[in-house]
């Protein structure tokens, strides 16, 4: 069977630019991220794994493109979990290590900077 029309989905010029302007801030902070600015923070939350009920645990550092928590899990690298802080919807992410009592995740997009301020001026531990 062949079709008379081809299935194709036309995006402008501006919906491109901005589609590869998000795609390569997360590129950037993906490559960056251990150079990236990472805040040492403490901010009690919830780890729920994909198809799993939440447990509580502590964020230790965040930073635009992920973070780490003390989490005692045996989730395997590459699972989705979504971490919920106070005030904030879940954010979904994907575990990047695990070695069994802290887990790094990287978010699945990049936090806002706004909310990214907020976070810190609310958690930020004194150094």
């Amino acid at each position: 069977m062949t079709l008379d029309t081809p299935m194709d989905v036309s995006y402008s010029a501006a919906e491109k630019a901005t589609a590869r302007e998000k795609d390569n801030r997360y590129a950037e902070a993906a490559l960056e991220d251990r150079s990236a600015q990472r805040i040492r923070l403490r901010i009690p939350a919830t780890l729920r794994p994909s198809a799993s009920a939440g447990f509580h645990v502590t964020v230790h550092d965040l930073s635009l493109s992920g973070f780490l928590a003390e989490a005692f899990t045996c989730q395997p690298v590459g699972s989705r979990i979504w971490l919920t802080i106070p005030g904030l919807a879940p954010l979904q992410a994907e575990i990047a290590r695990n070695d069994g009592t802290i887990v790094g995740c990287a978010f699945k997009d990049l936090l806002n900077q706004a909310v990214l301020d907020n976070l810190v001026a609310r958690y930020r531990m004194d150094e």
